[in-house]
């Protein structure tokens, strides 16, 4: 059944609006494949676009999730077409993690040859603390930030699209549905205010100036 919204006015506040709504609507369609409709025409729009997204770059999108995931990102670059498979350039620092040695080697006091001290003197080499496990999924704190640096990186080259913007959707869905499934998660919200704060903050102007939410369709990739 059709539903029908008022019309509202094509300004940069209402622009701000359906980002966020869109975001919201995206992050839980994606990660509990939420039945419910659509809240209007746009994220209807949204949905069907983050789909074909989701499975045209299926494996880049799990490799980027996994990583920001396991805590490990460090850097990421953005193919410039999105078109083609998405270019992932993580570089990761390993944490060396090397242990003092406790109370010298043994010669500390002289080295005993032959005599007898009658003290049995403890030459094992100090127990190594544990290996740092990895991070199970970054803090919220962190995540964002990396969804932040994900999505400025996308947009580095100052070329915006439809098609990249629905990309930065998907992504953020598809870390939400990660975190639900993987990590039990449940940080939607935070996840969605992340993506929309950001095209809120750099993109509303350029969606606003080619006439709003409602060019999306039709317009995907272009």
């Amino acid at each position: 059944m059709a539903f029908l919204l008022p019309q509202r006015e094509n300004t940069l506040d209402n622009v701000k609006i359906v980002a966020e709504e869109c975001a919201l609507d995206i992050v839980h369609y994606v990660s509990q494949h939420n039945t419910r409709n659509a809240p209007h025409s746009h994220a209807k729009t949204m949905r069907r676009t983050v789909d074909d997204v989701l499975t045209r770059h299926e494996i880049g999108l799990k490799s980027l999730v996994g990583r920001v995931s396991s805590g490990v990102f460090q850097h990421y670059e953005w193919s410039s077409s999105v078109d083609g498979d998405l270019e992932v350039d993580l570089d990761s620092e390993g944490s060396e993690s090397t242990a003092d040695e406790e109370g010298g080697s043994g010669d500390r006091g002289g080295s005993s040859d032959g005599g007898d001290s009658g003290v049995e003197e403890d030459h094992q080499p100090p127990t190594p603390p544990p290996p740092a496990e990895p991070q199970p999924y970054p803090a919220t704190a962190q995540l964002k930030e990396t969804l932040t640096n994900v999505a400025r990186s996308m947009f580095a080259d100052n070329i915006i699209n439809w098609g990249r913007i629905a990309t930065l959707y998907a992504f953020a869905g598809a870390i939400a549905k990660h975190m639900v499934e993987e990590r039990g998660l449940d940080i939607q919200d935070d996840i969605a205010a992340c993506v929309s704060g950001f095209v809120n903050q750099h993109l509303a102007g350029w969606i606003l100036a080619r006439g709003g939410w409602v060019s999306i369709s039709g317009n995907t990739g272009k």
